[in-house]
């Protein structure tokens, strides 16, 4: 089963269990029609991603590795989150596992205002 697939198995499931509200339904309805964003490169970056926020450094490899097994694309770090080199770790694993191109993730990362230079 593609990611694509287990994800609207999962929100099928989602919404069964509940009775939506409307504005549950609209996000039902553009998870599954509006998944990517068209860069102006042409790219395709996917809406949802995998946030590394308090990610443990011990388990962050490995938890980015299954992400990407599991059909994450986009990954959300920054500096100051202190396990970049870790998820560098498992974005590694997975390439030369044959899972995953570079070309096709999309790691986004930010920098503290204190970090910047004039």
């Amino acid at each position: 089963m593609s990611g694509v697939e287990r994800d609207k198995l999962r929100i099928k499931q989602t919404a069964e269990v509940f009775t939506p509200t409307p504005l549950v339904q609209e996000i039902i309805y553009f998870m599954e029609t509006e998944r990517y964003i068209k860069l102006m490169n042409g790219a395709h970056m996917p809406r949802i991603g995998l946030g590394l926020w308090k990610i443990p450094k011990n388990v962050c490899a490995s938890t980015v590795f299954e992400a990407i097994k599991a059909g994450y694309r986009l990954f959300d770090g920054a500096c100051d989150y202190g396990n970049e080199k870790e998820c560098g770790e498992g974005v590694k694993r997975a390439i030369e596992e044959g899972i995953v191109k570079r070309e096709d993730l999309f790691i986004v990362s930010k920098l503290w205002n204190t970090f910047h230079q004039p």
